[in-house]
Order: C-alpha cells, then structure tokens, then sequence
C-alpha cells in the first residue's frame, strides 16, 4: 500500500519548477496528489499540464480556480489582470497547439471538483481541498487568516467517519505553507496553533488534527523564491517541507520569448519580480505575527 505521498499544489504553469521539484523529490514517494492550479501566470502551459494529466490519478487531483477560470467558471471571483491575462493566454495556446488537453481540462474542471474529497490511506484520515471546506474560492486559509484557518480546523471533524482520531486537512491556494494543529477532542478553534517548519525536517503530525498547506511549487509567496512542496508519510504520520531551487531565468526568458514569437502579452515584469522575490509584500505579510522566516523554515510566533 502506498504510504509515501508527494503533495503538489499551484504549478501554475511553471515547467522549470515542478521539474526541479521532481528531481529533488525521487525516490522519496509512492503516489502523487494535486491540490489544483496547473493553470495561470508561467509560460508553460503544456508541459505542466500534460505531465499531471498523465502522472496523477484524477482521484488525487483537486481542481484549482485557475483550472477553473480558463473556462470563466468561477462565480463572484475577481481577478487580478495578471492572472486574467494569463489565463487568456493559456487558453488561446492550449487551443491552437495542444487541443486534445483543453478538451481534458473542460472535461475535468468543476467547481465540485475544487473541494473537499474525503479519504483515509494508512493510519490517518484526511480531507483534500483546493481552497478550504466550504469551497470558497474567495477565502484563502492564511496563516494571517486565524479566524478562517482555526474554524477549518474545529470543522475538519464533521467530514471525518472518526473525527475524534488523526485527520489532516490539506488545502492550497494561498501559495504559503503552513501547518496548524487542534487536538482532536477540542471544541474550541481559538485553541488551534501553528507549529514550525523546518525546511527538509519531518515533524509529527500524530494524533490530532491538522492543516496542512503544502505551498506552491510555481510561484511560492512566502518570501522564498525557491519552489515549495511537502512529502506526507501516512504510516509513520510525518510532513516533510522542502524547498528546491529553480531557473527562474528560465521562466522569465520563455514569457519573454513567446511574447515575442506569438504576441501573447505576457506581463513579464510583473511576473518577474514575483518570482524573484518569492510573492510581494502584501503575500509575505500572510505571514505576520504567525511565522517569522527564518533561513531553514518558518517559525511559528506564540500567540493567544
């Protein structure tokens, strides 16, 4: 029985990053989840794409609202314009290079699809999701989101067939990692905390219940610029962070050069410094007075 899971989440079309991410990964794991967003924002639309339609099983994939907005199937969401143009720009490629993946992805891509799937492989139970339980693409759990995060947290239990042993909620999306734990038996969500992450370093995830963001491998926004993602062991009941880096000049030549090949818009500026900088000062505040970054991880603040 596979025990050993790789959990990806926003690739967001950045080839250089999730390739770097699977060297760094081998050997390492069994299966691989998808907690959504192939599409948006990197110039590699089909290389990303192909690879997690071929390589992950569609029962281990959560669609993402980026998946999602490429066939404008997001309600009451707003758009930034560099996502909007992107996902314009992926669409117009999929179609005139690589129709046979379009057609997959607006076959694949629900708005059910985004949320909460339930399931329990080896000692505990868990519950995936792009965004969060309700499966609300305009809430994004944070760590700087404590009343959104810790409610997830207490409501982990009412999706759970045993909700008073292990569970781990794991959710994308906010493209920052983060870990939260509530002891299983706790009614209230003020008592859920973060714990550390130490980049590299199991830590136990026994016992409670948990929130587990794995990051983004495509377009981190922590303030690390170095691709994200987790490793779950679901037999010894740890998680794994760890960070790889990547070309990111890669990236941003290939949006360059398609922008002038094909006229396709890219915002390369824009894009560029997101990248570089690993999000912006607004994504990196997600973290204030929760984690404070450290060189190996993110260190979780005491708070009440």
């Amino acid at each position: 029985m596979s025990c050993r899971l790789l959990v990806l989440s926003d690739v967001h079309a950045n080839w250089p990053a999730l390739e770097s991410v699977l060297e760094d990964a081998a050997g390492r794991y069994d299966t691989v989840w998808f907690l959504g967003d192939a599409m948006g924002y990197g110039p590699f639309p089909i290389e990303c794409l192909e690879y997690l339609r071929d390589q992950v099983c569609v029962s281990r994939w959560r669609t993402g609202n980026h998946d999602l907005g490429i066939f404008n199937r997001v309600p009451d969401f707003a758009w930034a314009n560099v996502a909007s143009a992107t996902l314009a720009i992926h669409r117009r490629e999929l179609a005139a290079l690589r129709p046979d993946l379009l057609t997959w992805l607006d076959g694949f891509a629900t708005l059910e699809r985004c949320g909460p799937l339930g399931c329990q492989l080896g000692r505990g139970q868990q519950v995936w999701t792009h965004a969060n339980l309700e499966n609300n693409l305009n809430i994004y759990l944070f760590p700087s989101s404590t009343h959104d995060t810790r409610l997830n947290l207490l409501r982990l239990r009412t999706h759970l067939p045993q909700p008073k042993q292990c569970a781990w909620l794991l959710a994308g999306h906010s493209h920052i990692p983060c870990l939260f734990q509530l002891p299983a038996a706790e009614t209230d969500y003020l008592r859920a905390r973060p714990l550390t992450i130490r980049w590299g370093e199991p830590i136990s995830v026994a016992g409670d219940h948990y929130y587990l963001n794995p990051g983004s491998v495509g377009q981190p926004r922590d303030g690390n610029p170095a691709a994200c993602y987790m490793l779950l062991d679901t037999q010894e009941l740890t998680a794994t962070w760890r960070r790889v880096e990547y070309r990111v000049d890669i990236t941003v030549a290939e949006m360059r050069n398609k922008n002038l090949r094909f006229d396709y818009g890219y915002p390369v500026e824009s894009l560029q410094r997101w990248y570089e900088q690993g999000g912006t000062p607004d994504t990196i505040g997600k973290l204030a007075n929760i984690y404070q970054r450290m060189p190996d991880g993110l260190s979780a603040i005491a708070y009440p």
